[in-house]
């Protein structure tokens, strides 16, 4: 049996019109003001536990970051669709986003920041995937 919904909680199911509507009438989510270690470690016991649910629910919802590797995918994908002009019986480009498995992005317990393989790092001297180049997918055209 789960718990029951808390009020900072979003179930919402978004292949139904009622979880549609739900997603994009809910308020956007409130940042949890940002306390020093001292100002937590003063907290009482349940406003502390609080706090922590309150930052553990925002980050678990931050989404998508913009670094210039996500910016140069979004490029990328941009071009690939302002360019599908295409009649619909023609070919059009395609793009495939893949990544690592999650644990492929662990560190390898013989592998240490002394300990590297022929001086890669560590997530490189790791082997790929099996049926891939071991080389992190961009964009396909």
């Amino acid at each position: 049996m789960s718990t029951p919904l808390r009020p900072d909680e979003r179930a919402y199911t978004l292949s139904t019109r009622q979880g549609w509507e739900e997603f994009v009438s809910a308020p956007p989510r409130r940042r949890p003001d940002l306390l020093s270690a001292a100002q937590i470690r003063e907290l009482p016991g349940s406003a502390r536990l609080e706090y922590e649910e309150r930052r553990s629910v925002w980050h678990a919802n931050l989404g998508p970051l913009r670094t210039p590797q996500m910016r140069a995918v979004h490029e990328d994908l941009d071009d690939i669709v302002e360019a599908n002009r295409q009649d619909g019986d023609k070919v059009k480009g395609a793009a495939v986003i893949d990544a690592y498995p999650a644990w492929a992005s662990r560190p390898s317990p013989r592998s240490s920041p002394g300990n590297s393989t022929s001086g890669r790092s560590a997530s490189t001297a790791r082997s790929p995937r099996p049926g891939t180049t071991g080389f992190p997918s961009r964009t396909c055209a």
